[in-house]
């Protein structure tokens, strides 16, 4: 994910600037400016710059942030000419959504229940990112407070120097903290930027073992353990089967079938569980394929997800259905007829768009 890419490179970008390198404020702006773009929980980690700062115990050049600031912009600029364009829209629902309580979900109303909440999906992130999705329960929390004993006992041994140490101790309590008194639902996404700090962790770990002649055997059992978890995990996961590649098969499908029929547009109706209908007016778009709304009369095909929520469907593309139209219901003069006008495909309104 783009998330674990920018984490890495800003871990390095923190770790540069405590050894009094400059020039890393200028892959800090430059990670800055991405933040909305990505995940904007990742803006919890800025006040980690200025600690790092302070641990190099050199003053930095002003060309060098002035540098940075610059990139920081320019990169940030798509977001702030949309939202000059838009009334800063999405700046007040960020605002809002920091300020105004929710309706708690998971027994995550503030307080320890919220901490709790929050714990859960941390211990949930951590045995996921080594185990896959296939593990035995009761390694949730098990896997969480192995690396946390790992950790302190690196910084016992001085394999990580204690400000390094410092710096990912504040990385994780910053996101714990923050989802904690924020009324905002958290789920395992908002905790992924965490994720870095766990595999460093557990790298540094492994390779101390390794160098370690009593211990190489413990190292290169760990490997091996990891290893074997990951590709059973790998094997045996069953993927959705609903996403691009099989949107993508099922539009060509209609595409191929209109033609046939000398359907010169079609009308889409979506069967489908609440969300599930996003994702495919920009594949009719690239295929240049006019699509009007059921009410046009125009020939009806439906998608339908999961199939389950309906008795009968025609084709079945991965997880998703189709329901062709009864062609015996249209003509070719009443098909002409119904196609005249605009594509509603792309007057319709998009979802999440005011205007």
């Amino acid at each position: 994910m783009p998330v674990m890419l920018w984490t890495v490179w800003y871990f390095y970008a923190v770790w540069l600037i405590m050894k009094g390198k400059d020039k890393a404020y200028l892959l800090i702006g430059f990670l800055w400016g991405l933040v909305w773009e990505l995940n904007l929980a990742l803006a919890l980690l800025v006040p980690l710059v200025p600690l790092a700062q302070i641990f190099s115990k050199k003053k930095p050049a002003l060309k060098s942030i002035i540098l940075g600031l610059i990139i920081f912009f320019v990169t940030l600029s798509p977001f702030l000419l949309f939202e000059s364009r838009h009334g800063f829209s999405q700046t007040k629902s960020i605002v809002s959504s920091l300020t105004t309580n929710k309706d708690y979900s998971g027994g995550s109303s503030p307080g320890f229940a919220k901490l709790d909440r929050v714990m859960q999906l941390t211990y949930a992130n951590t045995t996921r990112l080594f185990w896959g999705f296939h593990y035995p329960g009761g390694i949730v929390k098990f896997t969480f407070y192995a690396l946390a004993a790992v950790f302190v006992f690196l910084i016992y041994k001085k394999r990580l120097p204690g400000q390094l140490g410092t710096i990912m101790f504040f990385w994780q309590v910053l996101y714990i903290t923050f989802f904690t008194l924020n009324p905002i639902n958290v789920s395992e996404y908002y905790l992924n930027g965490m994720n870095v700090i766990w595999v460093a962790i557990i790298a540094v770990g492994v390779v101390y073992l390794l160098e370690q002649k009593p211990l190489l055997r413990y190292g290169v059992f760990v490997i091996v353990i990891f290893l074997y978890g990951n590709l059973y995990s790998f094997a045996t996961h069953n993927t959705s089967r609903n996403g691009y590649i099989e949107k993508k098969e099922l539009i060509k499908f209609v595409i191929k079938d209109a033609r046939e029929h000398d359907y010169p547009c079609v009308a889409i109706s979506y069967i489908t569980a609440p969300g599930y209908q996003f994702g495919y007016r920009y594949l009719f778009y690239m295929a240049g394929l006019k699509v009007k709304d059921p009410i046009s009369k125009a020939p009806v095909y439906s998608i339908v997800f999961p199939q389950s929520i309906v008795d009968r469907i025609d084709l079945g593309f991965g997880a998703l259905g189709l329901t062709l139209p009864d062609y015996k219901r249209y003509t070719n003069e009443g098909v002409n007829r119904n196609c005249e006008g605009e594509d509603s495909n792309l007057t319709n309104s998009m979802f999440g768009y005011t205007q």
